[in-house]
């Protein structure tokens, strides 16, 4: 390469890094002098919401994971939303941990516990193994969640007791995996699944799964995109398709709903985009 090209290139990549950095406000109009100043505004203001505790994530994890993975997804989306702020980012996905209803416990599982397929009890009281359900919703938290997507998270739709859709990146379309397959692909190495089940209202879970499986992928696969229009349902991502899901397969009462459609879905704040009264409940947590 040319030296002439290179110092280009080289200005090209500084002035990338610094335009990305520059914009990012810590939410009182104050620019971050540093992507360290960043993070730590943004795990105090998921401090002060409530959201984020030294429980379930202390600042020192919270940096790490800001820094390897949710830091460079917000760079990737800015050229698209060069408004965002990361500490808008990052709220929206409600600061990298699950969403929990006031009074849940959810059960912690090992690894070799959730993937069994046996399912001679499928009692929510069990407490051996997972007894997988259609229309549970499974989100990924931690590093792993971030393998072939664009964007930081995923989640995934169960379609019965050994069966789950998701669609885990580019190119890849609409994926078919047995629980087994699943779990033991995204747990381990910092990560691990949250369950959550709609228990107030089974039946929409059912027809969430029926109409995923049998419009969403047998008759009408969508592609792999990250375009915000929301009820497009040619393109689709991880969390927009679980959204779709029970959007048009159960209930559109039991969703929010966003008046023009230009929306994202983060996976981390899916539970939330449940409408009141139908929020499902953090049933697991798979770890390995």
């Amino acid at each position: 390469m040319k030296r002439k090209s290179l110092i280009q290139l080289v200005w090209v990549i500084a002035a990338t890094i610094f335009l990305g950095i520059g914009i990012v406000s810590t939410g009182n109009g104050a620019d971050a002098s540093s992507t360290s100043d960043i993070f730590r505004s943004a795990y105090n203001a998921g401090r002060q919401k409530h959201i984020l505790t030294n429980a379930n994530m202390t600042f020192k994890q919270f940096k790490e994971l800001c820094k390897n993975y949710v830091f460079p997804s917000y760079l990737k989306q800015l050229k698209d939303h060069p408004a965002t702020s990361f500490q808008q980012y990052i709220a929206k996905d409600h600061y990298e941990v699950p969403v929990h209803q006031a009074g849940e416990h959810p059960q912690t599982l090992s690894l070799e516990a959730a993937a069994s397929t046996d399912s001679k009890d499928d009692s929510s009281t069990d407490q051996t193994n997972y007894h997988m359900q259609p229309g549970d919703i499974l989100i990924i938290y931690g590093t792993s969640s971030f393998k072939e997507a664009k964007i930081f998270g995923h989640s995934a739709i169960a379609i019965s007791d050994n069966n789950i859709l998701h669609m885990p990146g580019p190119n890849l379309g609409t994926q078919n995996w047995t629980k087994k397959r699943f779990f033991d692909y995204y747990t381990g190495r910092g990560s691990y699944i949250e369950v959550y089940r709609m228990t107030s209202h089974p039946e929409y879970a059912q027809e969430a799964a029926q109409y995923a499986y049998n419009d969403m992928y047998k008759t009408n696969s969508p592609v792999y995109n990250l375009e915000p229009w929301l009820y497009d349902q040619a393109k689709s991502y991880c969390s927009k398709y679980v959204y779709l899901a029970y959007w048009y397969g159960a209930a559109k009462a039991a969703l929010r709903h966003f008046i023009t459609g230009f929306h994202y879905i983060m996976p981390h704040n899916l539970v939330a985009d449940f409408a009141s009264g139908y929020s499902p409940t953090d049933v697991y947590r798979v770890t390995k």
